[in-house]
């Protein structure tokens, strides 16, 4: 289930909170504008899936281009960012990780952690894969998007040989904006 909250102009800062391991999952910015671009506002949300995080139950050291348990092998991906809108409003969505991951004191590049995405086919094909970065300008996933409009995402990750074993962690942000404006 996918809740949107209508905000009053401003950023905010969100964050899902697990209650069950006393952490927080992810964390979201979204700029809400003056005006609405029209008269209207948006919102973004999340599947439950990324809510719950980008999750690698098994992968080798040496190993490139491993599917993430949420893409669902050629079926349709468990990761979707979904846009509410009202009035005339259209948005931009962009996306970026938070740094390397990490584990104790081992890390696998930020870039090693890619994605495809697409708007119209929830089983996200092509093989055309996106390296994150931590800027959202290098990562635009939806362009002009309208109420109800979905960016499907599938996640993969390329392991350096001799790779620490361990539960590598990092964010993986989204923020939306008026279309045609700069994140």
């Amino acid at each position: 289930m996918i809740q949107t909250v209508n905000f009053v102009p401003g950023d905010y800062y969100l964050a899902v909170y697990d209650y069950s391991i006393n952490d927080y999952l992810r964390s979201y910015f979204i700029v809400v504008p003056a005006g609405g671009g029209g008269g209207g506002s948006f919102s973004i949300g999340v599947s439950p899936a990324l809510a719950s995080g980008v999750i690698w139950t098994s992968v080798s050291p040496g190993t490139s281009d491993n599917p993430a348990d949420g893409n669902n092998g050629n079926g349709i991906t468990s990761y979707y960012v979904a846009i509410s809108t009202s009035g005339k409003t259209r948005v931009d969505l962009y996306t970026k990780g938070s740094g390397d991951l990490i584990y104790l004191t081992n890390s696998i590049p930020l870039a090693n952690e890619r994605f495809n995405y697409n708007q119209l086919d929830n089983t996200v094909p092509g093989i055309t894969r996106y390296s994150l970065t931590t800027n959202y300008a290098d990562n635009k996933i939806g362009t002009n998007l309208r109420n109800n409009d979905r960016v499907n995402l599938k996640f993969y990750l390329n392991v350096p040989n001799a790779q620490a074993p361990g539960s590598y962690t990092n964010q993986i942000e989204f923020k939306g904006v008026l279309a045609g404006t700069a994140p």
